[in-house]
């Protein structure tokens, strides 16, 4: 059986795939412009597979959940329709 601890509707969500952690800071890369920003963020809620974004993301905003570890901070994006 599963049961809901807590809920938040109105969250902003992002596959936990999505996230960088470097001695415990989190962070992830949008893209504007093709062009790759980080951000830090400051996480809540977590399923098996997204998190809640508390800070550091705005709704709309494009988030890179593949191949961002390969990513710098202003470097030029691709998308891919896979």
């Amino acid at each position: 059986a599963k049961f809901v601890i807590e809920s938040s509707e109105a969250a902003l969500r992002v596959p936990q795939s999505s996230l960088l952690s470097q001695e415990g800071v989190y962070s992830l890369f949008v893209v504007k412009n093709d062009t790759a920003y980080a951000r830090t963020v400051t996480l809540g809620l977590k399923n098996e597979t997204t998190i809640e974004i508390l800070s550091g993301l705005e709704a709309g905003d494009e988030v890179v959940y593949l191949g961002q570890g390969f990513l710098s901070n202003g470097y030029p994006v691709v998308r891919s329709e896979k």
